[in-house]
């Protein structure tokens, strides 16, 4: 009886063994699964990042259609009103008419 009972104990023993590695073993595989979850190449922090990236050239889309719009619509001014070409001209390429004395300041 005592070698059945010594026997029983060393299939006890191994069965905590093996059940203790079996337990590692599966919150290893848990953990790594984790891992490749969060921050894997198509975890999901890149997701996040991925979404947020998104969203900011979204916005640079509306700021740069809200500019050739506005862009559009100088363009058109200046192809068919003579009066802003003229204040163009006057402005930026100090042009004066026939006879007009222009006086210009040195900036402080």
């Amino acid at each position: 009886m005592s070698v059945l009972m010594a026997a029983w104990h060393g299939l006890s023993a191994r069965r905590k063994t093996f059940a203790s590695r079996e337990r590692l073993l599966r919150a290893a595989v848990a953990a790594a699964m984790l891992f490749a979850l969060l921050a894997g190449d198509r975890g999901l922090i890149r997701l996040i990042r991925l979404l947020h990236d998104r969203a900011a050239i979204k916005g640079d889309i509306r700021e740069l259609a809200a500019k050739q719009a506005s862009l559009e619509a100088e363009l058109a001014g200046l192809t068919t009103d003579p009066a802003k070409i003229e204040k163009l001209a006057r402005e930026q390429l100090d042009m004066a008419r026939r006879g007009e004395t222009v006086y210009k300041f040195p900036s402080r």
